[in-house]
This record gives structure tokens, C-alpha cells and sequence, in this order.
């Protein structure tokens, strides 16, 4: 953010400088500063024994400001030294800083709210700084290691508010209040993109993410390979937590698909070619018609059209 600087009162110097004392100096069009006053040094090449004068007050730790060049100009000349601002209509002053992002700050929250909320991983609590926060710009002169203090946090809902402490190199401490929110969050398996019900679910239709534990509910699904080949029982939007409940079985037996009928009675296996009368996921009971015959047996699937009936050996022998 630009803001215009005002001029402090020129504080004077115990040398006694003459009006006349050399050529004019050049004035500079920017300058980045790290003290909290900005001196005649730090905006005239070569100001010599005048460089030390304070002229105005630096912007705030990360910010930018302007000030007239001419107001530079005419008080400096007031002073003896005389400036060029070699056409400049502002000059443009930004204060050092020592800026400390949300990346920075996070995994100290996750440390702290992981302890309260009794978490085993601190990456599972999910940090997330109010907007005005997410950039802390403090003196370059505090330089010291980051700690957070005073958090308090709130399990329902996640806010928390905190502040961090730095010291600085004369021995001085910065502190700076945060404010945002830290959930705890749990792996859980969603679709990537949209898949149709009743084709099978295939790894690039999957993603494992991490949701706030206070949003999941119910029989979730957290582990992908157990998803890969199954179907959609119904709908499911795209980015949705899977649940148990949205899958079933691929269907091997479609109705009115023929099937390979497999009977076993005994020690005694024959095999006949029938029709399915309705859809059937392995291992599901499944109804199948002999289409030369009529008779309809109840069947298990075992695989893609591929049925198994096991009949009493007496059965067996009214059939030979």
C-alpha cells in the first residue's frame, strides 16, 4: 500500500554547515530502509556529514509510502545541502521487513491443537488464518525464532485465537495476534470426476483427501483399493466422501444374459448353458432358466455369466 509521508521538524546538527558548501547532490527515486526513521542518507547519494539527519517517519514494517520530493529538497537546503531532484515529483520509501507467512505459522498451531484435541498426526488438523493474518510483516530487527503463545481454541467449530512472539536484537519482543481457524480432519475417499452408475470404479476415478472430522458421519471410506472395481449403488457428485452404502459388487450376471450353469451334486459336476432372470453381483443368489426345458433353478454367481447349483445326488439321478 502507498501512503504519502509526512516530514519530521529537521532535527539540527552540532556541525555548523554553510549554504554553499558543494554541488548539488542527486536525489534518489526509491529507497528501501529497515529503521523506523528515514535520514537524509537513505535518499541523497552522497550526503556525507549530512546523511545522519532524520527527515520523516518510515512507513510500517512491509509497507510502501511516497513523499514529495520537493518538501525533501526544501528542507535539506535549509540545512546547507543542496539536492537535485532531477525532475522526480515524489520519492518512493518501503520499510524492510521480516515477513512471516501462513506456512510459517501453521504447523505451530497444528503442534498445539493436536495436543488438545488428543490427535496422533499434528498434519491432520487443519490450519487456516483469517485473511488480514495470513502475512505477518515485523522490524527486520526481529529476527528471533517464532512462538506461539496464548492460544485458545475451540474443539466445536475449530477457532482459535493465538498470538506469536518474536524477540528482537535489543532484546525487545514482538507480538503479533492471530485469529482463524484449526480443524481436525480425516482421510476419506472421493471420486475425482463423475462416474455412471453401474460402471465398475477404476484408481484415476478415485482421490484420497482430507475432510474436518466434524463433517464426516457414517460408514466413510478411507481406503482406495477397497473402492477400485466396485460400482455405484446411486449417484454421487463428484468430490463427495464415499460411503459404504454408495457401493455394491459389479454385477457378473446381467438379466437376460446367457449363463454358464455349473451343477454339482456330489462328486458329480455337469454343465448346461442357461438364462439369467435378473442382475446379480458375485455371491449373490441369482434365479436361472433352462431355455430348453423351462425349469428355472436357483443358482449362486461365481463369476462373469457363470452360475454354480448344487443339487442333491437324488435329484441327480431323476435327471439321468
Amino acid at each position: 500500500m502507498n501512503r504519502t509521508l509526512a516530514l519530521l521538524g529537521l532535527v539540527p546538527l552540532a556541525i555548523a554547515f554553510g549554504h554553499s558548501a558543494a554541488d548539488a547532490q542527486t536525489l534518489r527515486a526509491s529507497a528501501i530502509v529497515s529503521a523506523p526513521i528515514v535520514t537524509v542518507g537513505d535518499l541523497v547519494f552522497d550526503a556525507g556529514a549530512y546523511a545522519p539527519m532524520p527527515i520523516f517517519q518510515a512507513p510500517d514494517p512491509g509497507q510502501t509510502g511516497q513523499v514529495p520530493a520537493q518538501a525533501i529538497v526544501d528542507a535539506v537546503r535549509a540545512q546547507g545541502l543542496i539536492v537535485n531532484p532531477q525532475g522526480l515529483s515524489t520519492v518512493t520509501v518501503t520499510r524492510g521487513s521480516r515477513r512471516i507467512t501462513e506456512e510459517a505459522i501453521a504447523p505451530l498451531v497444528q503442534a498445539e491443537v493436536a495436543k488438545r484435541a488428543q490427535a496422533a498426526d499434528p498434519a491432520s488438523i487443519q490450519v487456516s488464518l483469517d485473511d488480514t493474518m495470513k502475512v505477518v510483516d515485523l522490524p527486520s530487527e526481529a529476527d528471533g525464532p517464532i512462538a506461539l503463545v496464548d492460544l485458545t481454541w475451540r474443539a466445536d467449530g475449530g477457532m482459535f485465537d493465538a498470538s506469536i512472539a518474536i524477540s528482537r536484537r535489543d532484546g525487545q519482543i514482538e507480538r503479533r495476534a492471530l485469529r482463524g481457524t484449526a480443524l481436525e480432519t480425516v482421510p476419506v475417499v472421493v471420486l475425482s470426476q463423475p462416474v455412471e452408475r453401474g460402471a465398475p470404479i477404476e484408481a484415476h476415478d478415485l482421490e484420497l483427501v482430507r475432510k474436518p472430522k466434524s463433517e464426516i458421519r457414517g460408514d466413510f471410506v478411507a481406503d482406495m483399493a477397497s473402492v477400485i472395481g466396485m460400482e455405484l449403488r446411486r449417484p454421487v457428485r463428484e468430490g463427495a466422501a464415499l460411503k459404504s452404502s454408495d457401493l455394491a459388487e459389479p454385477q457378473v450376471i446381467k438379466r437376460g444374459r446367457p449363463v454358464t450353469i455349473t451343477l454339482q451334486s456330489g462328486p458329480l459336476t455337469l454343465t448346461a448353458v442357461g438364462e439369467a432372470l435378473r442382475d446379480a453381483a458375485r455371491g449373490d443368489s441369482v434365479q436361472v432358466m433352462n431355455p430348453q426345458s423351462k425349469r428355472v433353478l436357483q443358482a449362486v454367481a461365481t463369476g462373469p455369466d457363470q452360475v454354480t447349483v448344487t443339487i442333491a445326488r437324488k435329484l441327480a439321478s431323476n435327471a439321468r
